[in-house]
């Protein structure tokens, strides 16, 4: 499936992507980057590509001072997914002493990728979503592989309201 030229640079040529998932800039309307994305804009892309994909799924890790959900979503393998409270025991393991856990070759490679930490961030949310998609929607031995050799977690938000503030100073200011 094609990229709309909005997308086409922010996603590898050589990948062929899951028409039924939709990209950033189709789900909002608009060229990421033309406009901040909204936290709702976010937690809304979120929640249709996670409903879409087999491969994410997606928790409230918290609140944030002003009550917006903290959202994590965790890309991986339908297998991996299939087994995470094993593999979270697992990893757990690894650092608990007297314990004698190992890694092994069937031992996915746990990533955590945190996104708008700084309200003054520019574009940590807006960054988080092509990444979301290409997890979700990009097809391929090489994407299978890193999927089920991986669990990713994404904070696409981990400061909403810093990101909310910011997007009102730009709207009254920019």
């Amino acid at each position: 499936e094609r990229i709309g030229l909005t997308d086409a640079e922010l996603y590898p040529d050589d990948v062929a992507y899951d028409a039924a998932i939709p990209t950033p800039a189709d789900f909002l309307g608009r060229p990421l980057g033309s406009a901040p994305v909204r936290y709702h804009e976010l937690r809304d892309y979120l929640a249709t590509v996670a409903a879409q994909s087999p491969r994410l799924t997606i928790e409230v890790i918290g609140h944030s001072h002003e009550r917006r959900p903290i959202l994590t979503v965790t890309a991986t393998s339908p297998a991996n997914h299939a087994r995470l409270d094993t593999l979270r025991a697992e990893h757990v393991a690894l650092t608990e002493p007297g314990i004698d856990a190992r890694i092994d070759d069937t031992t996915p490679v746990v990533t955590w990728l945190n996104y708008g930490v700084h309200g003054a961030e520019a574009s940590g949310m807006d960054a988080a979503l092509p990444t979301v998609y290409y997890l979700a929607a990009a097809q391929g031995a090489s994407v299978d592989a890193l999927l089920e050799g991986s669990v990713i977690l994404v904070t696409a938000a981990f400061n909403p309201d810093g990101h909310a503030n910011r997007a009102a100073w730009l709207d009254t200011f920019g």
